[in-house]
């Protein structure tokens, strides 16, 4: 069996160790080439993914627990819902994650509270791909809904009957 290993990366993989991250904070720049920004464009929908680059900082604040803070600028440009001409739109964004070393071991009951804070993610002491991090945090932050400026929903034929009475239409045939 072949495994086509190109397939299961990710767009636009950085990977870090952070059994080699020492007490220094570093920081690391990246940016998507041409071809990440053709494949992250396709993954998220987009007409067009000009720019995507970030800064990720890894902070060691205990020897258990890693911080990853990050910020990012991204260049979209999406179809609009109404018309289908291109929007564009600049998307910046600051997010924080923190890794807490654990052994992975099998599922457990976990309880989410939707007011707190992300509870950290479990580190085996291995590897974290910050590019797939921060691609991940732009997909949640492009607008669903892109509207172009002036952009109106208008009436279709269908539309034209009183909303209040939802079976005019039924009544206009019968009277015909």
């Amino acid at each position: 069996m072949t495994i086509d290993v190109s397939r299961s990366l990710p767009e636009f993989s950085r990977i870090v160790s952070l059994d080699q991250i020492d007490s220094s904070n570093p920081v690391i720049e990246i940016a998507a080439n041409s071809d990440e920004c053709i494949a992250l464009a396709r993954r998220f929908d987009l007409l067009q993914l000009d720019a995507f680059e970030a800064t990720v900082t890894l902070e060691v604040s205990s020897p258990t627990t890693i911080v990853v803070s990050a910020s990012y600028l991204a260049h979209v440009s999406q179809a609009c819902v109404v018309t289908l001409e291109p929007v564009s739109a600049c998307i910046t964004e600051r997010f924080e994650r923190r890794f807490v070393r654990a052994p992975v071991s099998g599922l457990a009951e976990v309880t989410v509270d939707p007011m707190a804070d992300d509870p950290p993610e479990p580190w085996d002491g291995g590897a974290i791909d910050i590019g797939e991090m921060v691609a991940e945090q732009m997909g949640l932050a492009i607008d669903p809904y892109p509207r172009a400026p002036g952009a109106v929903f208008r009436n279709t034929p269908e539309q034209d009957y009183d909303a209040r009475a939802p079976f005019s239409a039924l009544v206009a045939l019968k009277e015909s």
